[in-house]
């Protein structure tokens, strides 16, 4: 029996509906990959600044500064034991050292370095 007219554009349909489903998954997948490749060059980034600190190659004091005119929310500056915008907005010169785990320095040199949250050790 041949195939009505309507009974080819309804099979057309339903495989550009599929088609779209693919197509949607595999920008998806594209989409979390790189999400997940950014996140990781974030993290490196982060290690690599945090080495140099430690190693008296970057100054402290910089990046200080850096975080505190860069970081805009609060709860990221929180972490970093920033002045809340909300309530400050500038701090300068650089607020003290943090007591939040997150981003203690050794208060007591000039080249300070930062306590690995996870080790507990400088």
């Amino acid at each position: 029996m041949a195939k009505t007219t309507k009974d080819k554009l309804a099979e057309l349909m339903k495989k550009e509906a599929e088609l779209k489903a693919q197509i949607q998954a595999i920008k998806a997948r594209e989409s979390e990959e790189e999400r997940k490749r950014d996140t990781r060059r974030k993290i490196l980034i982060g290690g690599v600044v945090l080495s140099k600190v430690k190693r008296g190659e970057w100054n402290q004091e910089k990046l200080q500064a850096l975080l505190n005119n860069e970081l805009k929310a609060d709860r990221d500056r929180e972490l970093f034991g920033l002045p809340l915008l909300a309530s400050n907005e500038r701090c300068w010169p650089p607020m003290r050292p943090s007591k939040t785990p997150a981003l203690r320095m050794a208060a007591t040199s000039r080249n300070a370095v930062f306590i690995d949250l996870h080790r507990g050790e400088s």
